[in-house]
């Protein structure tokens, strides 16, 4: 675990890649978010997607599981995470957290 004096301004994390194909990507929606353009292909097509993109909530827990496989792991909280793409099937998918700055008064730290 890090803690905040581990931290310093402009720190970075990157993370590895990982493969997302059709099947992670429909399994996750039917258990978790199960909307049609995480589900059916054509569906998806039709969306603004405009292709099969997995759940925002997958995306967030394949984002965790990169960044702690970096070596991230902060102790408290995680904030003002942004997914900045979707990630669509057979897309290779990385991560990495950067921090911009800290305040040792925030409450809960």
């Amino acid at each position: 675990m890090l803690y905040l004096e581990d931290f310093a301004a402009g720190q970075k994390h990157v993370s590895g890649t990982l493969r997302v194909d059709a099947a992670a990507i429909k399994a996750f929606a039917a258990q978790f978010d199960p909307q049609p353009f995480h589900l059916d292909e054509d569906a998806a097509r039709r969306s603004f997607f405009g292709g099969l993109a997995a759940s925002g909530w997958h995306t967030a827990a394949l984002s965790m599981k990169l960044l702690v496989e970096s070596g991230f792991r902060p102790a408290g909280r995680y904030q003002d995470a942004e997914i900045e793409r979707a990630i669509y099937a057979l897309f290779k998918a990385a991560r990495a957290a950067e921090v911009t700055c800290y305040d040792a008064r925030s409450p809960g730290r």
